[in-house]
């Protein structure tokens, strides 16, 4: 289900799945957008009653700037704090994956994962 979010080039769809909810992003990367989707994102977990998300960045195309990286993870920490988790899912071939957004979400104590291997993803998103 398309989430009716108002952005300029990015699209995040919403399922329900077993104790999580997960989202795909897909469209031509903006920061701006991507920060409304993180409160959207959020709204969307709480509205079925998960502390989850499984996330798939893997459609959105154009770089992510460190700088923004790093900011998106301040207010990634900020909005979802320690009581929920997500995992992110990247795709190594179309962009440049580095640790600076999940290490500063997880100093900032949010629980966060990012990779490219969905069934390690999903196990570590799922486990107690």
């Amino acid at each position: 289900m398309r989430v009716p979010l108002h952005t300029r080039s990015l699209f995040l769809d919403a399922e329900p799945a077993e104790g999580h909810v997960r989202f795909q992003i897909a469209g031509e990367y903006d920061a701006h957008d991507l920060e409304r989707m993180v409160f959207a994102m959020l709204e969307e977990v709480v509205r079925h009653g998960c502390d989850r998300a499984y996330i798939d960045i893997t459609l959105i195309s154009g770089e992510l700037p460190d700088f923004d990286r790093y900011t998106l993870a301040e207010v990634f920490a900020r909005q979802w704090g320690a009581k929920r988790r997500a995992a992110i899912q990247v795709d190594t071939a179309r962009q440049r994956v580095n640790r600076l957004f999940e290490n500063v979400a997880v100093n900032r104590s949010a629980q966060v994962r990012v990779g490219d291997q969905p069934d390690e993803l999903l196990a570590w998103l799922m486990r107690d």
